[in-house]
C-alpha cells in the first residue's frame, strides 16, 4: 500500500491541529499550510509546513508533489462581504483545481452551520432550508457550490460544523464562553444563540 499523504490547510487552527494530531496518531504523513513563515516548533503534529494564503491565490504554487487527499480548515470568518467570499468562498475553488491538477482523490471541505443564515426553526436539520442572510454563511455556501461543480473531476463533501472550540485563545465569543470547559464535554447546545452547538475540535476529528 502506498503511502498516503494529505493537506491540511489552517494547520495552526485549533481544528487543524487536531486534524494533524489525528493523522499523526494514525501514521500519515500530512503537510500542513499557514499563512506566514512556517514554524514547525509550534506544529509538531505536522510532518511538513508550507506558506499558503488564500488571500493570495499565486501562494497555492507552494503546494507539490502527490497527496491522497486535501482537508480544507482554512477560511476567513473575520472582514467585509467581499473579503469573506474572495477568501473564503472563491478561494477554495481554486484550491479545489489546484488539488486536480495535482491529481488529488478527494476534497474535505470545513464548511458551517452559518449558510442557514439566521434559521426560523429550534433544530436545524439536513432539510432546513439554507438561507444567505450571514455574509459567512454565504460564502461558505458558495465555497460548497463550487465544489459541487468540480465533483465530476474530484469528489468532495463539505462539513458542516457547528461553533468549533479549542484549547487557544480566540476572539469568537462562544469559544470564549466554553473556553474553561473544553475538556469536560464534547457537545452541548447553548442558549447563546438559538441553532448553534458547540464541538470540542478533537471530538469532531475524530466523529468524521
Amino acid at each position: 500500500m502506498s503511502l498516503q499523504r494529505i493537506l491540511v490547510t489552517g494547520a495552526s487552527s485549533p481544528l487543524g491541529q487536531a486534524v494533524g494530531r489525528r493523522l499523526q496518531l494514525e501514521g500519515i504523513t500530512s503537510v500542513g499550510t499557514v499563512r506566514g513563515t512556517p514554524k514547525p516548533a509550534e506544529l509538531p503534529m505536522f510532518d511538513e509546513l508550507i506558506m499558503v494564503d488564500l488571500d493570495d491565490v499565486s501562494t497555492l504554487r507552494n503546494i507539490q508533489g502527490e497527496f491522497e487527499a486535501v482537508i480544507h480548515v482554512a477560511s476567513a470568518s473575520y472582514g467585509g462581504p467581499a473579503d469573506l467570499m474572495r477568501i473564503t468562498g472563491i478561494a477554495t475553488e481554486s484550491l479545489a483545481r489546484a488539488a486536480v491538477s495535482l491529481g488529488v482523490k478527494r476534497f474535505v471541505h470545513v464548511s458551517a452551520m452559518s449558510v442557514y443564515g439566521k434559521p426560523d426553526v429550534a433544530v436545524v436539520s439536513s432539510k432546513t432550508p439554507v438561507k444567505h442572510s450571514i455574509p459567512y454563511g454565504a460564502a461558505k455556501w458558495a465555497a460548497e457550490c463550487y465544489l459541487h461543480n468540480l465533483q465530476d473531476q474530484i469528489p468532495s463533501i463539505s462539513i458542516r460544523s457547528p461553533a468549533i472550540v479549542g484549547s487557544l485563545p480566540s476572539t469568537h465569543t462562544l469559544f470564549g464562553k466554553a473556553s474553561g470547559q473544553v475538556d469536560e464535554w464534547n457537545r452541548y447546545d447553548t442558549t447563546f444563540t438559538s441553532y448553534v452547538s458547540i464541538q470540542q475540535c478533537d471530538s469532531l476529528c475524530y466523529s468524521c
